[in-house]
């Protein structure tokens, strides 16, 4: 009883922390998830599934808020590319990770998370300074944020969130509501294809529910972010997603090496 109500609870703080910073709730349950003892690639399948239904709801939600205000936040206009970049690469990741041992899954898994706080803050950063170095360099760099994107989420269920972010937010100044909105619509998109090649994987134990909780987060995260915005409190949840994304980047990164140590 207990266990149900705390993963419902943990797909619940992941979804609203995802829908209010643009990231993925997945780095936060791939690390949950092994840490009590799922083999790697069932957290991975379980975390790829969850994180589908939570951001579909989030897509919904999202839609519902601009109509509320009139003026639609999802960029439908900047899917269509990041979508065409990243769906091929999504199915490499998915080809890899049946040949990879639990323990390297576990430390690309750490490596790709400090690489994924390094990106928010730089997009963090990158919105306020104008001589950020990056800024010179074009599209070739967005190409391969995109393809790491995809080859990530593919084989991890992470990184499209924070990569697409940094493309569309840092690179095309799109503002920074109007970027989590967009991402959280373009995540269903690349991961729907991946939903039945991962379902076998998925421990239904835990996903029942998290999936509830992934649903009823994305459904109030959108709200919850409007609400942020006329507070001046976004950043607050961006920089809580960042600190997590760090540290649960290292456990895993230690917990792996120690592990083939």
């Amino acid at each position: 009883m207990f266990e149900s109500i705390g993963f419902f609870v943990l797909g619940f703080i992941a979804s609203i922390l995802a829908m209010t910073s643009g990231g993925e709730g997945a780095i936060i349950f791939v690390t949950a998830f092994t840490w009590i003892g799922l083999d790697p690639r069932v957290s991975v399948g379980t975390a790829f599934v969850t994180q589908f239904f939570g951001k579909s709801a989030g897509t919904f939600s999202w839609w519902s808020v601009g109509i509320y205000e009139k003026d639609q936040v999802v960029v439908w206009r900047k899917l269509a590319p990041l979508f065409a970049i990243c769906i091929s690469f999504v199915i490499i990741g998915m080809v890899l990770i049946k040949h990879l041992p639990g323990d390297l899954i576990k430390f690309i898994f750490g490596i790709v998370c400090i690489i994924l706080a390094y990106f928010m803050i730089g997009t963090r950063r990158s919105w306020k300074r104008k001589d950020f170095p990056w800024r010179k360099l074009l599209k070739w760099k967005e190409f391969c944020c995109l393809l790491l994107a995809g080859l990530f989420t593919g084989l991890i269920a992470v990184g499209a969130g924070a990569l697409t972010m940094y493309v569309i937010h840092c690179r095309r100044h799109l503002d920074l509501r109007r970027a989590v909105a967009t991402v959280v619509a373009f995540l269903p998109i690349i991961t729907i294809i991946g939903v039945p090649i991962y379902w076998p994987l998925v421990n239904w134990e835990v996903a029942n529910f998290t999936i509830v909780g992934v649903i009823v987060g994305g459904a109030a995260g959108p709200w919850i972010s409007t609400w942020l915005k006329k507070t001046d409190r976004t950043e607050w949840i961006k920089n809580i997603f960042i600190g997590l994304t760090l540290t649960m980047g290292i456990g895993m990164l230690a917990s792996s090496v120690l592990s083939m140590v």
